[in-house]
């Protein structure tokens, strides 16, 4: 007999107005009916909940707690304390339940219990305070007693207003601390009376105190810090901006780290925002955040300068050679941004790549030569390859190892909705809340390699992929009978013919154009889709050559776990040479230059391609080499990190250089990514590139001279000419 999973269920039998006594026998019956074995556990003194998940958290499959804001933190903490991972549930049964109301966690406790049965794992950032962990707040000073001190009926009847009232009867008497918090490369100290590091939209009932765009699963926390009043008018400002929901006066301070300055740089690549009224918000922002930051530059008497914006007309009225090496680090960071949003979407982030953000910015404003910007060219690369390496590890680790997966063209007949971009959280939740709905998921171009990944292939309603080139969307977008969901950049701006019928999210903006925030609530998209219907019958499309297909999922996991293969089929003389062509797409003419390349490749070489730039080709039928593909997609522009780890295997399973490998990269040229990922194959010594259909118009003759000096770059001419320079 198969044995039963086993539960640890701990409960505050006092929180809130102990409701759970009531509501107990029926919580522990929807468990029991959920396949599980419950070990319940009232708990009986501030400790016990930690003390009782260290000691029994190893020996069951689920942990699940009942109880306030503090229980949950107890539990967290004890479940930190051992090895195992184990997945926790959470009924709320507080006062005011910050945590759970952040998450919108059922406040029905019979309801909440079938949720944890019923639901999905959500992964949630856990921070370490000297030797506690918290999901949900870390503080010091006048209120982190408060909790235990106020009055449980006062709870009860007035809620998180009963904390703020306990809190003004002793704020005279509290002590002062010094505080010196050091984010982002900066320094911020004062004088508070109290202070907290949060992982809620709200605190003590308090909405939007810890910041306006609260995610539980980026990586950061945000951070408050409240200054002791003069007087009684400054104790009324500061209750009043609790009352009011305001994160910022004079006398409350609230930051958070890092992911302002990776959006702005998100929001200004090409072709990801078309509204000029989102861009001065994000500009706003940036203000607001540099008035926290140096808070009396404004009304400073000397003014330095230094925080001052920054003239673009420095960079693009400079010398030739300093415009072209400012350019590429401007440029490559703006790509590198997106990587870091991507990989911050899924809660990892990196403070090396973090804080060159600030590097590379400031120096753009410093007046440095060609010798001191070089190096910082390159390490803009160095920094880029880091990046990539996170985003691999986030969408691994979220979605699985990519595997072969071959894509229908196919729209069949129903509702649906194509997402475009490259985010595939956007793409999960979307998953996750059409599912059962009859409605069908295809993606469109970047988002093609979502099939490949086992956690987002499992949805049956992921169908396939819409459309082809991303350059083309206004003519094939024109006139569908289906939604269009755009993440991130590569977009055209929307005609009228299907306006109505296109939203945004994220950092993307279109006027007029309804976005999904922060809350992720993809209703308005599913409406549209339901009401619009579909195709009557199902639509069977091509990609450019014709082909009904195309076939993704050769990341580096894949690549490499058929290694030997590929090794043998080298050394056999059946794989002679592998070329690496992608990189962006776009509409210039002489873009069919590598689409005839692919196709006039010899019958014993391998073809590895990623980004966009592939759907020129990736339809084409190019047959197989002892049982390899010679197409293999690798993925998104990002996994450049995977064609980069395996010529390094290969390398190192030939004993060379990777630059005397059988291998050659054919790049395409478009945008801000190009730039980060180019810089990142210079970083790493590798030459012999081929780049085109034109080289960057910033590029300087001096500039583009060291390129070729040092890295032999070569600008495309046509294949047949460049195929026998290759192989002789």
């Amino acid at each position: 007999m198969e044995s039963k999973k086993k539960m640890l269920f701990i409960f505050n039998p006092f929180s809130g107005k102990a409701q759970i006594k009531s509501k107990l026998f029926e919580i522990i019956d929807v468990f029991v009916k959920g396949g599980y074995e419950v070990i319940v556990h009232p708990t009986q003194a501030v400790g016990d909940g930690f003390e009782k998940t260290k000691e029994l958290a190893p020996q069951v499959d689920l942990v699940v707690c009942s109880g306030g804001d503090g229980t949950l933190d107890e539990v967290v903490s004890g479940l930190m304390e051992v090895d195992q991972r184990v997945p926790i549930g959470y009924i709320p049964a507080g006062s005011t339940n910050d945590f759970a109301n952040s998450l919108s966690i059922s406040k029905d406790m019979v309801q909440a219990a079938k949720d944890i049965i019923e639901g999905n794992l959500y992964s949630c950032d856990v921070g370490a305070f000297n030797n506690d962990s918290f999901v949900y707040i870390a503080a010091f000073g006048l209120f982190t007693d408060v909790s235990y001190e106020t009055d449980q009926h006062m709870k009860n009847i007035l809620g998180h207003l009963a904390y703020l009232l306990e809190g003004s009867k002793r704020i005279w008497n509290v002590p002062t601390y010094w505080i010196k918090v050091e984010a982002n490369g900066e320094t911020f100290e004062g004088e508070y009376i109290y202070g907290m590091v949060t992982n809620a939209k709200s605190v003590g009932g308090f909405k939007n105190l810890p910041g306006q765009d609260v995610r539980l699963d980026d990586g950061l926390f945000e951070v408050t810090l409240i200054k002791r009043p003069k007087n009684p008018l400054e104790l009324n400002e500061i209750i009043a901006s609790l009352l009011m929901q305001e994160d910022h006066t004079d006398l409350i301070d609230s930051f958070k780290t890092d992911r302002i300055i990776i959006e702005g740089l998100f929001s200004t690549i090409t072709n990801v925002n078309f509204n000029d009224e989102t861009l001065r918000a994000m500009i706003d922002r940036i203000h607001e955040e540099k008035s926290r930051i140096v808070p009396g530059c404004a009304a400073c008497a000397s003014p330095c300068g230094n925080t001052n914006d920054y003239d673009m007309k420095q960079i693009w009225e400079a010398d030739e050679d300093i415009r072209s090496l400012k350019s590429l680090i401007l440029f490559g960071i703006r790509g590198m941004s997106a990587y870091a949003y991507h990989a911050l979407m899924l809660g990892y982030r990196d403070e090396t790549v973090n804080a060159f953000f600030y590097k590379a910015l400031s120096v753009i404003s410093y007046d440095y030569g060609m010798d001191e910007l070089l190096p910082i060219v390159l390490e803009v690369g160095e920094v880029n390859f880091r990046c990539m390496e996170l985003l691999d590890t986030a969408n691994t680790t979220a979605y699985g190892t990519p595997v072969p997966t071959r894509v229908s063209l196919t729209v069949e007949k129903g509702p649906f909705i194509v997402v475009s971009g490259h985010d595939f959280k956007d793409l999960e939740l979307l998953l996750k809340q059409t599912e059962g709905k009859g409605i069908n998921i295809y993606t469109h171009g970047e988002m093609l390699p979502a099939h490949a990944y086992p956690e987002l292939k499992k949805y049956a309603h992921l169908k396939g992929n819409f459309g082809t080139a991303w350059q083309n969307q206004q003519k094939e977008f024109d006139g569908v009978p289906g939604a269009f969901l755009f993440t991130t950049n590569c977009l055209m701006p929307v005609k009228p013919g299907y306006a109505d019928r296109v939203f945004t999210t994220e950092v993307v903006s279109f006027p007029n154009v309804i976005h999904i925030d922060e809350e992720k609530d993809f209703t308005p998209v599913i409406e549209k889709a339901l009401s619009l219907g579909g195709y009557k019958e199902d639509q069977h499309r091509t990609g450019i050559n014709g082909g009904s297909f195309v076939t993704t999922g050769f990341g580096h996991g894949t690549v490499l776990g058929v290694a030997d293969q590929v090794i043998d089929a080298v050394k056999s003389g059946a794989i002679r040479h592998f070329f690496l062509v992608g990189g962006c797409d776009g509409a210039r003419p002489g873009r069919n230059y590598y689409t005839e390349f692919v196709k006039q490749t010899p019958k014993d070489s391998v073809i590895l391609t990623l980004a966009c730039g592939k759907y020129r080709f990736n339809d084409l039928d190019l047959g197989e080499i002892g049982g390899l593909p010679r197409m293999m997609d690798m993925g998104q522009c990002n996994d450049a990190f995977s064609a980069i780890k395996v010529a390094v295997a290969l390398a190192e399973a030939f004993e060379c250089d990777v630059n005397e490998l059988p291998l050659s990269m054919i790049l395409s040229w478009y945008e801000q990514k190009a730039v980060c990922i180019l810089l990142t194959l210079l970083h790493l010594g590798i030459k012999n590139i081929y780049l085109g259909p034109t080289l960057p118009a910033f590029i300087s003759p001096n500039v583009l001279q060291y390129l070729v000096d040092n890295y032999n770059i070569s600008p495309i001419s046509t294949p047949e000419k460049d195929l026998k320079k290759i192989l002789g």
